[in-house]
C-alpha cells in the first residue's frame, strides 16, 4: 500500500516542525509513503521549517483556505490511500500503520481517528475521555446524520475521494461535508473508527484553547447546511457517563468532568448563535 500524507499549514512555526518529525519517523507499516506539504499564504517560518525535511515535498495552495490546500495536496499526489493531518498536529508513531491496517479491508473506504489535546493538563485529559466516548457514539451505530470528520486525523482511498469530488473548497466543514457525502452515497459501513488510530492536537495545550475550539466548532455546525447535526442534550448526557463508566471516575472526578464539558456546550452554542445571527442572514464560517 502506497499512503500519501497531505500537511496543510499556514504560519504553524510553533507546531510544524513536530509534525513533519512525527511523520518522518512512523514505524514501518510494510508500504510506501510520500509526505505533501502544502502552504497556505504562510508568512511566517514555516516554509522554511517545512524545507528542513528532505523526504517532504513542499507545494503552494491553489487557491485560500484549507480546504484548497488540501485538494492541492491531493492533486501533488499518487498514493492509492490519502491521509491527512494538520500543521498543528502530532500523529503518533504508529499511525501509518493503523491506516494500513484499517484499509487492508477492501470494504473500508475511509478511516477515522480520536483528535486528542495536548499533553500535560488534567482537564484536558477529562475533555479527551469524553471525545474518546463521544467518537465511540457516532461511528459505533447506524445513526448517519451524526457522522462527522476532521482533516486533522483521516485517511481515505484516492478512487473514493475522487468519487465525491475533492472537498468544498469553504473555510470550514468541508471534512464533515467529506464523510457526509460517503456515508450517502454508501453506508455507515464504508466508514471505520479506529481508536488507536490517534493524533494529538498540539493547538490545544489548555481548557481555554479547547473551549476557542467550541466556539469555532459551534460556528462551523451551524453554516454547514448538511445533512449532519450534532449531538442532542439528550445524547450528550449519554456520553458523558458512557465516559464516566468506562474511566471508573469517582463522582468528583465526573462532576469536575460534567462542569468542564459544560462551558465547551456555552461556548458551542455561543458560537452557533452567532453565526446564525450574523448581519445580512449570512452565517459566519
Amino acid at each position: 500500500m502506497r499512503i500519501s500524507v497531505v500537511v496543510p499549514f499556514r504560519n504553524e512555526e510553533r507546531h510544524l516542525g513536530h509534525c513533519l518529525t512525527a511523520l518522518t519517523t512512523q514505524q514501518p507499516f510494510g508500504g510506501e509513503v510520500e509526505i505533501v506539504a502544502v502552504s497556505s499564504e504562510s508568512s511566517d517560518s514555516s516554509r522554511e521549517i517545512a524545507a528542513c525535511f528532505p523526504t517532504v515535498r513542499l507545494v503552494a495552495a491553489q487557491g485560500p483556505g484549507p480546504y484548497a490546500a488540501r485538494n492541492t495536496g491531493v492533486a501533488a499526489t499518487s498514493g492509492e490511500v490519502v491521509a491527512f493531518t494538520d500543521g498543528d498536529c502530532e500523529p503518533a508513531p504508529d499511525w501509518l500503520r493503523c491506516i494500513a491496517i484499517a484499509l487492508a479491508d477492501a470494504e473500508i473506504a475511509l478511516v477515522v481517528g480520536p483528535r486528542l489535546a495536548a499533553r500535560g493538563s488534567f482537564v484536558l485529559s477529562l475533555v479527551n475521555a469524553y471525545e474518546r466516548a463521544k467518537d465511540e457514539y457516532v461511528f459505533g451505530g447506524e445513526r448517519r446524520d451524526l457522522y462527522y470528520g476532521s482533516g486533522t486525523n483521516l485517511a481515505v482511498r484516492r478512487e473514493t475521494l475522487e468519487e465525491v469530488g475533492g472537498f468544498v473548497e469553504r473555510r470550514r466543514g468541508s471534512d464533515t461535508l467529506l464523510i457526509q457525502t460517503i456515508v450517502e452515497r454508501r453506508s455507515p459501513a464504508v466508514v471505520r473508527y479506529d481508536p488507536q488510530l490517534r493524533v494529538r492536537h498540539l493547538e490545544i495545550a489548555g481548557l481555554r484553547d479547547y473551549y476557542g475550539k467550541c466556539l469555532r466548532y459551534g460556528r462551523s455546525m451551524a453554516a454547514l447546511r448538511g445533512p449532519g447535526r450534532s449531538l442532542r442534550s439528550s445524547e450528550r448526557f449519554t456520553v458523558w457517563r458512557r465516559a464516566v463508566n468506562s474511566e471508573g471516575y469517582s463522582p468528583p472526578l465526573a462532576a469536575l468532568q460534567l462542569v468542564t464539558l459544560g462551558g465547551g456546550a456555552i461556548c458551542w452554542a455561543l458560537g452557533s448563535a452567532s453565526a446564525r445571527l450574523a448581519p445580512n442572514g449570512r452565517q459566519r464560517t
